[in-house]
């Protein structure tokens, strides 16, 4: 499935860099569960992304976001018609951890074509 896509972005955009982000967490999520079906995605993304050399960034494992924990949930989900939280669709508080950590991974990815030039 990554191969049709990846096929699919080469050549509609050639030479234009790529890299992979993983969804942020959701609630249901459990990291300690094996049977996760989202845990084996992003795993196989990292695989996939590691044997080709394209930048990965892990939002799932690598974000304080955790929406099974129910202060999180309110702090990073929440939204007037669910002020409890979603456990799935970050608020502005949530898109600004993201921010905080695809700002410094795309910034390296610029640096490193900048330094092609």
């Amino acid at each position: 499935c990554l191969d049709i896509l990846i096929k699919k972005i080469e050549t509609l955009f050639p030479g234009v860099p790529y890299a992979f982000i993983s969804t942020v967490p959701q609630e249901g999520f459990i990291p300690t569960d094996p049977n996760n079906k989202l845990e084996t995605l992003v795993s196989e993304m990292a695989q996939y992304a590691k044997d080709r050399n394209i930048p990965f960034l892990d939002i799932l494992h690598d974000s304080p976001l955790k929406p099974w924990e129910k202060d999180n949930n309110k702090k990073y989900y929440s939204n007037p018609e669910m002020p409890d939280g979603d456990g799935l669709h970050p608020n502005l508080a949530g898109h600004m951890i993201m921010a905080e950590k695809i700002t410094p991974f795309v910034k390296k990815i610029v640096e490193k074509l900048e330094n092609k030039i």
